[in-house]
């Protein structure tokens, strides 16, 4: 299960809709901003709790401030499913 953030690149979700397309078995993903997922604008913090809070896997390409954005998550006796960084 996996959380994309709004600024992943377009090529990953598509490659996903298209993987997924006719299977049986799909990949469980949801982009910011779509129905049931965090809404556009969600604050990096907030995006992290709330992957946790529904064991997603964060998936982004933000490798400026989400680090930092971790490292204060875990730092606060939080936990993630895990965070997935990926290159544009």
């Amino acid at each position: 299960m996996f959380l994309l953030d709004e600024n992943t690149h377009g090529a990953i979700p598509n490659a996903i809709r298209q993987f997924n397309r006719g299977r049986t078995t799909q990949v469980d993903v949801l982009r910011v901003g779509e129905p049931g997922a965090p809404p556009l604008g969600t604050l990096d913090d907030q995006l992290l709790k709330w992957a946790e809070d529904n064991g997603r896997i964060l998936v982004t390409e933000d490798v400026t401030t989400m680090p930092g954005h971790l490292a204060a998550h875990l730092a606060a006796s939080r936990h993630s499913p895990g965070v997935l960084f990926v290159r544009p």
